[in-house]
């Protein structure tokens, strides 16, 4: 029973729902810090030194990423648990991102190889809503994804046994979820270790680290090759055409991610892995 098939029904409220109260200011503990709003990050170097830096082709200086924009603070320590950062690059601004587990993680990486997501937000501000039992409460979804075509979607994450029960049915935590989307008044999706397959996990990690290198020489090279090539063929063959080693590989897996490329096998991302190029029929 696919997740996408849970019955998720709207609600009446007897008062409408009240927005969410902030604490942006506060840090507790070993907890990540709040995103600073409002405010210029401290590093930024500017824009006449970075010029005169490029004129005398010197790379430029290390900057911090920013802060995570969570708004729920999670505790760093936990016994059993898999929590920690990702820093991904959005609107050419580095930042990061956090997660609470290993299937968030997994969800996380899925998102960032997806080149239609323009923005991700880590704990998004929580959704007041009136749960099963009658009682108003919030909740704070995981991710909250933009679009590039206008859209978001929230995204909870949670492990398959907690969303359907043993006979089936959906879950308390099911059934709250469509409260919430209705409240929330756009598109939640419910993700669990069944949303995508090891092979996907493993490419999407792939595709994040190489997206993280850029070498525009590199792309444009690869990006020349593809068209050239027909039927099925191993990632290697575009790696060896370009004579440009471990340079091409980087590229080859960016044009993957793109979808200039598609897999000719359910193998996850390797040397030996049979690609077929994209032919856009003009």
């Amino acid at each position: 029973m696919p997740f996408e098939s849970l019955e998720m029904q709207p609600i009446v409220y007897d008062t409408p729902p009240q927005p969410p109260t902030l604490d942006l200011r506060r840090i507790e503990g070993d907890a990540l810090p709040a995103f600073p709003t409002g405010v210029s990050n401290p590093f930024d170097i500017p824009p006449e030194v970075m010029a005169a830096m490029a004129a005398m082709n010197l790379a430029p200086p290390f900057v911090p990423p920013a802060q995570s924009r969570a708004t729920r603070f999670i505790n760093l320590r936990g016994r059993g648990s898999h929590r920690g950062a990702l820093v991904a690059t959005f609107g050419g601004v580095d930042r990061m991102i956090v997660f609470e587990s290993l299937l968030e993680l997994h969800c996380l990486r899925m998102l960032l190889c997806d080149t239609a997501v323009i923005d991700i937000w880590d704990q998004p501000p929580a959704i007041p809503y009136r749960n099963v039992a009658g009682a108003w409460t919030r909740h704070t979804l995981d991710y909250g994804a933009e679009y590039a075509d206008g859209r978001f979607i929230g995204f909870a994450v949670k492990p398959w046994k907690k969303v359907v029960d043993q006979k089936g049915r959906p879950t308390e935590f099911a059934r709250n979820m469509a409260r919430v989307r209705a409240a929330a008044g756009h598109e939640i999706r419910i993700v669990t270790e069944r949303s995508f397959s090891r092979v996907q996990v493993q490419d999407a990690q792939i595709m994040h680290t190489w997206s993280r290198e850029t070498d525009p020489h590199a792309d444009s090279v690869v990006r020349a090759i593809i068209p050239t090539l027909h039927g099925t063929f191993p990632l290697r063959t575009i790696q060896d055409v370009s004579g440009l080693g471990g340079r091409a590989y980087g590229a080859v897996i960016r044009a993957f991610r793109d979808g200039r490329l598609v897999k000719a096998e359910n193998k996850r991302l390797g040397l030996g892995t049979l690609l077929k190029a994209v032919r856009h029929d003009h």
